[in-house]
């Protein structure tokens, strides 16, 4: 009898921790479907934000040919967006913007409107008048943010 009230023992045991390990189990598998969603819900999130790119840079170049930058502005949002550009040159720099050219120190600032659900692209040229390393530095502002810019450019003699 008392080997009977053993077995039963352990039978109970047994699917306790049985019950246990499926519980673990569900509520893991779970956990992990719900942290999924979460980080589904963050890119989804992200996806619908406007965002700020830098599409091309140019920076170790001929001072003859001088270097670019492509700032891409995506806006998906239902309304229009400005994007305002501050960038200032160092001196013996100069920047240009479509029929915009300032020289360092002087800041280059910059307004464009991206109409709602699409992208805009600003190209900055960056001449120098001679050989050297140069910082530009500035920030851009677009849909509440405010993102600091600094690009290092390196000018040589074209041969």
């Amino acid at each position: 009898m008392r080997g009977q009230v053993e077995l039963v023992a352990y039978l109970a045991l047994a699917l306790a921790m049985l019950s246990i390990l499926t519980s673990y189990y569900f509520y893991s598998s779970l956990k992990s479907e719900v942290e999924a969603v979460q980080q589904a819900s963050k890119i989804a999130m992200k996806a619908s934000e406007p965002h700020l790119t830098t599409q091309r840079i140019e920076n170790v170049v001929c001072l003859s040919s001088g270097g670019d930058i492509e700032f891409l502005l995506s806006n998906p949002t239902e309304k229009e967006l400005n994007l305002t550009l501050v960038l200032v040159a160092p001196v013996g720099i100069t920047l240009k913007y479509d029929n915009l050219q300032v020289s360092g120190p002087s800041p280059l600032e910059v307004t464009e409107s991206v109409p709602p659900n699409s992208s805009a692209v600003l190209e900055v040229k960056v001449l120098a008048s001679k050989e050297g390393t140069y910082f530009l530095l500035g920030k851009a502002i677009y849909g509440g943010k405010e993102t600091s810019i600094q690009y290092p450019f390196i000018f040589y003699k074209c041969r």
